[in-house]
Formats: C-alpha cells, structure tokens, sequence
C-alpha cells in the first residue's frame, strides 16, 4: 500500500517540470526533476535518507517514468507540462505503474534503513 505522503511526494517530484519548455531528453528531465525535486524535498532528509540516496531515488524514478512514455509524444507532454499532479498521477498509473511502485518501494526502504541505522 502507498501512503498518501509517498503520493504526495510522487506528485512533486514530477510536476516540479511543469514549465520546463520543449520536449527535454531523457537527461535534461531527470537532471531537472532530481535538482527542482531535491530542493523540494530536502525535509526528507529529516528522515535519516542522505541527499544522494534522495537524488538517486528520484533520478531512477524520472528516467523511468521519461522510459515509459517517450515513444508517446501526448503522454511525454503530460509528463513534462502538466500542472495537475493528478493527471499525471493518473498517467503513471496507467503507464508506469512499476516506475510508482519502485519509487515508492526505494523511499521506504530508505526511511527504514535510516531509522534501523539511527535506532
């Protein structure tokens, strides 16, 4: 099961692209989703979740995410321009769900192997 706060974060990390102009590569989405999501999410590091476990976190999931939807020129929009973090929740669901679930998983595993090795 996802909690709201893992969607909650999901959301972010990919509507932080909205607005980034043009269709990006691969690697200009993940640089921008991992450096816009980094800084949005940086109270994970409350967590015990050091910044690179957070930036690798988020960079396997946008490059997977940009995996599943490139070769679709209407869903790698929605991916890259879409304000509504519904919508593209909606989208990820349908397209990516082992990119959501894999990121969901990571996050987890992070925040337990944090507390496991702060406890």
């Amino acid at each position: 099961m996802t909690s709201p706060k893992l969607l909650a974060i999901l959301a972010t990390a990919l509507t932080l692209c909205s607005g980034c102009g043009g269709t990006p590569t691969r690697s200009e989405f993940v640089d921008k989703v991992v450096d816009d999501g980094s800084k949005e999410l940086g109270s994970m590091t409350s967590s015990g979740i050091s910044d690179g476990e957070l930036k690798k976190i988020l960079g396997d999931f946008a490059g997977c995410v940009y995996d599943e939807v490139k070769d679709n020129a209407d869903d790698l929009d929605t991916v890259v321009n879409e304000t509504d973090s519904d919508k593209v929740n909606t989208l990820i669901d349908q397209k990516a769900p082992a990119c959501k679930e894999s990121f969901t998983t990571a996050l987890q595993d992070a925040v337990t192997g944090a507390a496991q090795a702060g406890g």
